[in-house]
């Protein structure tokens, strides 16, 4: 299958109704993903482990009032929260990611963006703990989030992975993987 860039991936042309699980939703840049994400019309799986914060944002996002969403007013549920730890083994993460496509019956986009930073150190100074807990959520959680998503998305939707880049200046790029090939597409700097 080809590598192909695209200007124009047509899925990206209406995003309204769209389904996009995001992990990491009660951060700061991801809760603002979430809230532009359902000003252009999509429903919101907010996944995090800090429930309190995604409550917040998803009443704020269900809330009559929000301002920008296109959906139907008698739509009363754009956004639904899930408790979710990345960190946790296998089967809990199948079991969560279960509850997650049980929200709105499906997920047509993974924004898995959940991440551990840690402090920043030579990597001669890091602590075995330390590089255990970021390998643990980039790397373990990252997968198996994904993992089990895709086994569901595969039975008729696209697998989307949105990717960001940067610490200041920030590049979303888009990749689109079907029977044609992969889609690459670059959403913002």
């Amino acid at each position: 299958m080809a590598n192909q860039e695209s200007n124009n991936p047509e899925p990206w042309n209406n995003l309204e109704g769209k389904v996009i699980l995001v992990t990491g939703a009660s951060s700061s840049l991801d809760r603002e993903l979430c809230l532009n994400l359902a000003r252009v019309g999509c429903k919101i799986v907010a996944v995090a482990h800090r429930t309190d914060r995604l409550k917040s944002l998803c009443d704020e996002i269900n809330h009559p009032a929000f301002s920008g969403s296109p959906l139907n007013p008698n739509t009363t549920v754009r956004a639904v929260a899930v408790e979710f730890d990345v960190t946790a083994d296998d089967p809990t993460i199948d079991a969560s990611v279960h509850k997650a496509w049980d929200g709105f019956g499906r997920i047509d986009v993974l924004i898995n963006n959940v991440g551990f930073r840690g402090t920043v150190k030579n990597s001669l100074e890091l602590d075995e703990e330390e590089w255990g807990e970021g390998m643990k959520t980039n790397l373990n959680g990252t997968w198996l989030v994904s993992k089990h998503v895709c086994r569901r998305m595969r039975h008729g939707h696209r697998i989307w992975d949105v990717q960001c880049e940067g610490k200041r200046n920030i590049t979303w790029t888009l990749q689109i993987r079907d029977n044609r090939g992969l889609t690459t597409k670059k959403l913002a700097e």
